[in-house]
């Protein structure tokens, strides 16, 4: 029996490669997802990241595409990530749907003074089958209020049009560092 229900035993394998080239910033993934143990053999999928960024611009232009494969069944999971940063803010994704997910993506990034900025636009499909799964807006704006206090402003809007309904969020939030 698993250990909890729906969450069967599983073993990853990957690779992952970032590096520079010039002003060409890379980042590179891959792994495979198998069953293990008394996990059911429905568990079988892999995970692909390819992001390219240019550093040294003042706005930080980055493209990616990320895959986690599923086959109808079983979508690759990460149990122990924070998902959050992944897909959209929206959350929409914590978990990964049976049919898996695609998500291409463009985030601008930058500084206006202390302030600093970030937009980003997700195209979220299906990996498997051809099921559009919506498109999701997020804004950030983080301002250092002095040395030990930053505030935060974060906005997500995820438009449904075959995978969960639209859901919009916002978060605020203040920072205090004890030195």
């Amino acid at each position: 029996v698993p250990r909890a229900p729906g969450a069967p035993d599983h073993r990853v394998l990957g690779l992952r490669a970032t590096g520079t080239l010039r002003q060409l910033r890379y980042q590179l993934a891959y792994a495979e997802q198998t069953d293990h143990a008394d996990a059911p053999a429905t568990v079988d999928a892999n995970y692909l990241r390819l992001q390219l960024s240019l550093a040294g611009l003042p706005i930080t232009p980055t493209l990616g595409y990320e895959r986690l494969g599923g086959d109808g069944t079983y979508g690759f999971r990460f149990p122990l990530a924070t998902n959050h940063a992944f897909q959209g803010w929206a959350d929409v994704f914590l978990v990964t749907p049976p049919g898996g997910v695609v998500d291409r993506y463009l985030k601008l990034s930058g500084k206006a003074g202390p302030v600093r900025l970030t937009a980003a636009y997700h195209d979220l499909r299906a990996d498997q089958g051809d099921a559009d799964y919506g498109r999701e807006i997020d804004l950030s704006v983080a301002v250092p209020v002095t040395e030990q206090l930053s505030l935060l402003a974060k906005a997500a809007d995820y438009r449904a049009r075959t995978f969960a309904v639209d859901t919009r969020r916002l978060w605020l939030q203040a920072a205090f560092a004890f030195d």
